[in-house]
């Protein structure tokens, strides 16, 4: 089954932009076996996802026999126990984009919705060698972007995002962000909690290219910004995640994307 994008199903007034719960997330620290093709993570994850998965590795090359994207980026994998599974190469996926919530300079260019890609979409095992994964951390990774259409959300109109993430129990923080058309909002941090949920509110106020944002939910401290995005044009909202030690490991178990509009 393949998620159809930028699809726009009406319930009222509201538009439901984008909903999925395909899990996507940071992989922790792994080492590859170049003779089954496994990879076997140093931290085990919260269950077998033997029904799929989308990992982040970074630089562990591809499968050169069957082409697929090179190096870092999201890859569909299958799981067989909470630390063991196999990762395929998709070709013409485009998926990894690196953002830092303190210097952000790019907003996504396309969506991604985490999907479950058709065996016939799957291009073979990555790497065809030994090889090794550490996590980028302490910095904020786009796993989830979706498209909000010029003038869609009006004058007065609100983007309102759900999402929820579970991660490992450590001393280290393991967050989740959301952003708009490039700036990136802290959302939520954990340590010892492994369950992370955040709701999301970007709304213009009263004109087409100023907006309030705030973070609602299980934010202790919810704090407001304030942007200057212009909404007459195509813009992008997304999901962020971030790990604060190569052993982490954070998921978001899937996302709701709503824009309410109003001129």
């Amino acid at each position: 089954m393949v998620m159809t994008m930028g699809t726009y199903q009406r319930s009222g007034d509201d538009v439901l932009q984008q909903q999925w719960g395909v899990p996507v997330g940071l992989a922790p620290s792994a080492t590859w076996n170049n003779t089954s093709g496994n990879f076997t993570l140093d931290t085990a994850l919260n269950e077998t996802y033997s029904r799929g998965i989308w990992l982040r590795f970074a630089g562990v090359g591809v499968n050169s026999s069957t082409g697929g994207p090179a190096g870092t980026g999201l890859y569909w994998c299958v799981m067989n126990s909470t630390t063991e599974g196999q990762a395929y190469a998709l070709p013409n996926t485009t998926i990894s984009r690196t953002v830092s919530i303190i210097n952000f300079s790019s907003a996504p260019s396309s969506s991604f919705v985490p999907f479950i890609p058709l065996a016939s979409q799957l291009n073979g095992l990555l790497p065809v060698t030994a090889g090794s994964h550490v996590p980028t951390t302490s910095q904020y990774l786009t796993v989830a972007s979706t498209l909000i259409p010029a003038g869609l959300m009006g004058a007065n109109g609100c983007i309102r995002t759900d999402s929820l993430a579970t991660c490992n129990n450590s001393a280290t923080n393991k967050a989740i962000a959301t952003g708009f058309g490039g700036t990136a909002f802290y959302g939520s941090a954990s340590t010892t909690n492994t369950l992370i949920a955040i709701s999301n509110l970007t709304r213009n106020r009263g004109v087409t290219n100023a907006q309030a944002n705030s973070n609602l939910g299980t934010v202790t401290n919810a704090t407001s910004s304030f942007l200057t995005v212009d909404t007459t044009v195509d813009q992008y909202t997304y999901i962020l995640l971030n790990l604060g030690a190569t052993t982490d490991w954070i998921i978001l178990q899937g996302g709701t994307v709503e824009i309410l509009p109003a001129s």
